[in-house]
């Protein structure tokens, strides 16, 4: 009787440690939802009241508590953003989300979402009579809570006759929160469709990815980008602006794997004596850097794994932008780019390879493999996560702002980069431009 009592004990400590995870711990979820449509001072939309209604019947369903205000006033939307950050503030262990459909701006590098019944005749107006972006997400960060989602379906044209050539769809963010993903119907600069049907474009489809069960958020966005984009014959692409590192999961997380008996124990011959290691060298030379330091080629040392493995143990970087350059090969998916540490150097073969196939030159990878320091020629293009390491110590670099390559391909037609003013890492067009800083590892 011994054996399956112990193995029905097993399986209960199991049952018991798996409802403690999903129950114990389980976050409080608030969202705000607001739909403006029904404009009496500019263009009307059709959809935002319907995405509204759906949005906070989907969120509904995935356990949130929803305050939705439709054809809201700049004094509702207002009150209601105060409201959501209360909430948050009252519980840190809480998710927020926060959508918006209807129409907004952007007025020198700054995000306005429109108030049904604002009446705004010039540009000068547009602070005191709409409702700022990086204010809302300002108040957000005050609330301290775990996790935010904002996401703007605001990205359609400048509805007012004062609108400025060039000033399109909705800015990049400017100082995102911390712990936060902010989402654009479309990339920024760019203008996102009303819709046909009863949604819109990107609210559709992210309707159907929030009810999918067991997606984790970035897999949720990851395939709402896909989708858009698709059914636009990529012309509306969706933009991440992703500045949380953990895990979420709005709604159900994926079943845990079910647990196997344990096996009978199996004797074992004595082992002989253990033989002890030789310690790992701390580098190849035995020589040890601190975060800052020179390294060895001259760069600047910014990543210690701990250990010397693999073949090495530091990242450098090169103590210089190299260029502002394009990462090329747009409507090339090429397979095997990966966002881990210690996956750029391989990532930088592989684009080296594919754009050498293409006659493609002048690229960033390419720069980074042509670079030469002190005789040192092993340098390439940082992974995602190699780059984000390089912004976490951006105060030895005295890099204070602009837009960085990574090597870590998102699509097709897309590749991750950094925004070292906010640290924001989201993807954009392989053609645009972005600077290039070169890393090594030893």
């Amino acid at each position: 009787m011994k054996k399956p009592l112990a193995v029905l004990m097993l399986l209960l400590a199991v049952a018991v440690i798996s409802f403690s995870q999903q129950n114990v711990s389980a976050p409080q979820k608030f969202a705000l939802v607001i739909g403006n449509g029904n404009y009496t001072n500019t263009t009307k939309l059709n959809n935002p009241v319907n995405d509204a209604n759906d949005m906070a019947a989907a969120l509904q369903g995935l356990g949130f508590t929803v305050n939705k205000v439709l054809n809201g006033t700049q004094d509702q939307m207002v009150n209601a953003v105060m409201n959501l950050k209360k909430q948050l503030s009252a519980s840190k262990n809480s998710y927020g989300f926060l959508f918006y459909a209807g129409h907004g701006v952007q007025s020198n590098g700054e995000n306005f979402l429109i108030p049904v019944d604002a009446n705004i005749p010039s540009e000068n107006f547009l602070r005191n009579r709409t409702v700022s972006v990086q204010e809302m997400l300002d108040e957000l960060n005050d609330a301290g809570n775990e996790f935010n989602v904002v996401v703007l379906d605001a990205c359609r044209d400048n509805p007012f006759s004062w609108k400025r050539s060039g000033s399109r769809g909705l800015s990049v963010v400017g100082h995102q929160p911390a712990d936060s993903i902010i989402v654009y119907a479309t990339a920024a600069g760019s203008t996102a469709a009303d819709g046909t049907g009863r949604n819109g474009l990107f609210t559709s489809h992210l309707l159907n990815n929030l009810k999918t069960p067991g997606l984790e958020i970035t897999e949720v966005f990851r395939r709402t980008g896909a989708d858009v984009t698709r059914a636009s014959g990529n012309q509306q692409r969706p933009a991440v602006y992703n500045q949380f590192y953990g895990t979420a999961y709005l709604g159900s997380r994926p079943a845990p794997a079910a647990a196997q008996p344990a096996p009978a124990p199996v004797a074992q011959p004595t082992p002989a004596p253990a033989v002890q290691p030789t310690p790992a060298p701390t580098t190849s030379t035995g020589q040890t850097y601190k975060i800052g330091d020179k390294g060895p080629a001259g760069g600047i040392v910014f990543y210690d794994k701990g250990s010397f493995n693999n073949g090495w143990r530091y990242l450098e970087v090169s103590p210089v932008n190299l260029e502002n350059v394009q990462w090329g090969l747009e409507g090339v998916y090429l397979s095997g780019t990966k966002t881990g540490i210690g996956e750029g150097k391989r990532n930088t073969e592989f684009i080296i390879s594919e754009l050498n196939k293409r006659g493609e030159t002048g690229k960033a990878a390419q720069l980074c493999r042509a670079y030469t320091l002190n005789g040192y020629n092993d340098w390439f293009l940082p992974s995602r996560d190699e780059l984000n390491e390089l912004y976490k110590q951006k105060s030895h670099l005295g890099i204070t702002s602009g837009y960085f390559w990574s090597s870590s391909q998102y699509s097709t037609d897309d590749a991750w980069f950094q925004y070292f003013a906010n640290g924001s890492q989201y993807y954009r067009s392989k053609y645009g431009s972005g600077y290039v800083r070169a890393i090594r590892a030893f």
